[in-house]
């Protein structure tokens, strides 16, 4: 046999193999990781724009919130220009949050300023008992060494991976956190995550009881979105990252805003009462609550685009009403 008889279906073989690579590579997941590498610090750009107003949240925020509507009505109401600044990502919940929290926001050097949460259902009070590739992949982004409220309560486990990721470089983040979704898609059987992702661990490696039984004796289980909640802040807050984000908020001017939903939306455990005692815990350390639920205005449909975002008229609308709130309780001074 020749050659060029054995190299040429081995060159097409090459280029068919290299061409389904980079298109595995181009994927959305891979693009996001990509991404996120160079989203996720946002202390620099917090010490050079030093901002009047810091929100931190998901989707819900950036998508339901016009940011420079925002900076328009909370100047106007104030008398002076004010600028906003989003700490977001999507799909994002508590642990991400306290990440940024502490490890971007606490270390930007803008004490006193307004640092809002925006929260929906139960996501404040998450017990975080499984973590998904690309959660443990964009927790890698933020994770400090010190970080041990949040390797207590969510990576114990996954404590020599994470620091290990922020010390490779982008292709070897982007080809793990691939491989982990081949793993994920090869092992049907495996539970598998509400965002795609492949399940890295069905329960984390933390201290006995598990905490599905200690939370049981403490309030009902809710689960939304693959999380367990506390529903019982009173009882069983602190073994969430709640009072963590609380303590590193303490030189900020901390609040909390509850999303509004659309009607008929299941609550995931956030009854009324769970409503009232998160305010009371709220309250009693020092955390004031925007509730944007209960305002009429944002109950119908043609606002909805899903259960979660609202399109462009609804987004206009809970902008203003939210720097009503804002504006009301003086957070700006």
């Amino acid at each position: 046999m020749s050659f060029r008889a054995i190299a040429l279906p081995a060159y097409l073989a090459l280029a068919l193999g290299a061409g389904w690579f980079a298109r595995l590579a181009l994927s959305p997941d891979a693009k996001f990781a990509v991404q996120a590498s160079r989203r996720y610090d946002f202390l620099e750009r917090l010490r050079l724009e030093r901002p009047d107003l810091i929100l931190v949240g998901n989707s819900m925020l950036y998508r339901n919130v016009d940011r420079a509507l925002l900076e328009r009505l909370l100047s106007v109401r104030v008398g002076r220009p004010i600028k906003v600044f989003y700490v977001s990502e999507g799909a994002t919940t508590s642990a991400w949050w306290y990440l940024a929290l502490k490890d971007q926001i606490a270390r930007s050097g803008l004490s006193g300023v307004p640092v809002g949460v925006m929260i929906t259902e139960t996501q404040l009070t998450q017990i975080h008992t499984e973590l998904s590739a690309r959660e443990l992949w964009v927790f890698s982004k933020l994770v400090q060494p010190d970080d041990d409220a949040f390797f207590d309560k969510v990576g114990r486990r996954y404590r020599s991976s994470m620091l290990l990721y922020r010390r490779l470089p982008d292709r070897a983040l982007v080809s793990r956190y691939i491989l982990r979704l081949w793993i994920g898609a090869w092992r049907p059987w495996a539970p598998r995550h509400d965002d795609g992702g492949a399940l890295v661990a069905a329960r984390l490696d933390l201290a006995e009881p598990h905490p599905f039984d200690l939370f049981k004796a403490a309030a009902p289980e809710a689960k939304e979105h693959g999380f367990l909640s506390c529903l019982e802040p009173d009882l069983c807050a602190e073994k969430t990252l709640l009072p963590d984000m609380i303590r590193v908020m303490k030189p900020f001017r901390f609040f909390i805003i509850d999303s509004h939903r659309p009607p008929g939306t299941p609550n995931g455990g956030a009854t009324p009462a769970y409503r009232e005692k998160l305010g009371r815990y709220l309250s009693e350390n020092g955390v004031e609550l925007i509730s944007l639920r209960g305002r009429p205005e944002l109950d119908h449909a043609g606002l909805w685009i899903d259960p979660l975002h609202v399109n462009r008229a609804g987004e206009l609308l809970n902008t203003r009403i939210l720097a009503e709130e804002i504006g009301v309780r003086r957070l700006l001074r």
